[in-house]
């Protein structure tokens, strides 16, 4: 399963990374992940578990994504 989030579809990224060492420039391709999180939703009153980024999760925190919630293990 590749690396990417289940909410917003983010992956990974690929770009050149370029250092200059005594007038010579060197390459080098270098890859960026997404901060990605096992957590354990509410989808419309059904639990399911999702990988998603922390943006993500902090969207559905703050009950900004209609129809998710995150689930709560507390009991108080």
């Amino acid at each position: 399963m590749s690396r990417t989030c289940e909410v917003c579809e983010k992956k990974s990224q690929k770009g050149k990374k370029i250092t200059l060492i005594w007038g010579v420039k060197y390459r080098s391709i270098r890859h960026r992940q997404p901060n990605l999180r096992k957590v354990a939703l509410l989808v419309e009153g059904i639990e399911t578990k999702a990988k998603i980024c922390t943006k993500c999760l902090k969207t559905i925190k703050a009950n900004k994504i209609p129809g998710l919630t995150k689930r709560d293990y507390s009991t108080k």
